[in-house]
């Protein structure tokens, strides 16, 4: 058996370990010969892969899926998976999204506008990376946010807006 599908968002690599991000969900070989599909189990469903990471043992997964809307096919995040067991058992994240009235971002002493992301529609996650205590996603619409408790929350993070070329607290 091999990875299940034929368009591949990410791989990585830990010693003989392999983890494989894809249309058809994640794929793991843990002796570069035999590959467990997760595409089709309880836990992902018949989600894509958008992006994966891994950091001191623990394996995340960025998920989303397509959604016909006024005519158009468009992708949707639908969250984060992460498993401490090699895939064994898997938690589940929601995407991501604000409330309506996030529309303010306060940084040191300033607050700058911002257009709260409040659906899941083109809202998807494709970077994944993580610093001591936080972990880090990047998104196409929701753009960059942080979690130090595994997800459970997440905030903003301030960049610049489009007329500054920096911003200072």
């Amino acid at each position: 058996e091999s990875p299940s599908g034929n368009s591949v968002s990410d791989i990585i690599t830990l010693g003989d370990t392999i983890w494989v991000g894809s249309s058809k969900g994640v794929s793991v070989s843990f002796n570069d010969t035999t590959w467990q599909n997760f595409y089709g189990n309880a836990a992902f469903g018949t989600e894509s892969i958008s992006a994966i990471g891994y950091n001191q043992g623990v394996f995340w997964a960025a998920t989303a899926h397509s959604v016909d809307e006024n005519g158009q096919t468009l992708p949707e995040g639908s969250g984060l998976k992460y498993t401490t067991d090699k895939g064994q058992t898997w938690n589940s994240i929601p995407q991501p999204i604000d409330k309506q009235s996030d529309s303010l971002v306060t940084y040191g002493i300033n607050t700058l506008r911002a257009l709260p992301v409040t659906v899941k529609v083109q809202n998807l996650i494709y970077d994944i990376a993580f610093t001591p205590g936080t972990i880090w996603i990047a998104s196409f619409a929701g753009g960059l946010r942080k979690s130090t408790d595994m997800g459970t929350s997440w905030q903003r993070v301030v960049i610049p807006p489009d007329n500054l070329n920096s911003i200072k607290p």
